[in-house]
């Protein structure tokens, strides 16, 4: 049929070794993270500012706990926002949002007010993580949508019990004591992973959903090359 209209097939390369390393069902990066763990744990995974370092095995386990503390809080399969910055916590928890068998959605540190407050609603996240420094940006909304939680990164511990009704909670408190180990199988390639929303450019801003197996390839595209 393409041959009769007069398109293009493909001519990208084919997958390469860290690609087709797992079967399209398992390619997950919270698969890949918790197998660099078992391999080579104390290995440098990521580094942070050029001072603070993250090793495998010690993002994996916060992963976890963060996994642990989602499906704790709220049940498996929710939406969890972070609003971030480049920093220690970002990681374990965008992958422990997506070890509990649900869907990171980062939020641009940068928004504040009615943009904020739109992708928020829009989002359907039920726990939302924000840095300490950006908490005064949720206290200038008038809703939070669905969240039912919000967790503080960091900080002296004099944030607000509360904000837009919404429960306030030390991040590190709401970790401690979970397992370290993962909560179930990690999800499959075809379910969602991550919620990113665009620039708003053109209009309001979207959310364009990614699976775990666009998260993968695209990771191993990178590796492969």
């Amino acid at each position: 049929m393409t041959d009769r209209i007069g398109l293009l097939r493909g001519q990208g390369y084919d997958l390469g070794q860290y690609a087709t390393r797992y079967p399209a069902d398992r390619r997950s990066m919270v698969r890949v993270l918790a197998d660099q763990a078992r391999e080579r744990g104390d290995a440098t995974w990521l580094v942070f500012d050029g001072t603070d370092e993250l090793s495998f095995a010690d993002a994996d386990a916060m992963a976890n706990q963060v996994a642990h503390a989602v499906i704790d809080t709220v049940g498996g399969g929710a939406h969890v926002a972070l609003l971030m910055r480049n920093q220690r916590e970002f990681m374990p928890v965008f992958y422990g949002a997506m070890a509990a068998g649900g869907a990171a959605v980062p939020l641009n540190a940068d928004a504040r007010g009615p943009l904020l407050e739109y992708v928020i609603e829009r989002s359907d996240a039920r726990l939302l993580v924000s840095r300490a420094d950006l908490l005064e940006r949720l206290v200038e909304l008038d809703g939070l949508g669905q969240v039912e939680r919000v967790l503080v990164v960091g900080g002296d511990g004099g944030h607000p019990a509360s904000v837009a009704g919404v429960p306030v909670s030390p991040f590190e408190e709401w970790i401690a004591g979970r397992p370290a180990t993962s909560p179930g199988e990690p999800p499959p390639g075809h379910e969602v992973a991550l919620i990113q929303f665009t620039s708003g450019t053109t209009g309001r801003s979207k959310g364009v959903v990614y699976p775990h197996q666009f998260l993968y390839l695209y990771s191993a595209m990178l590796s492969d090359s």
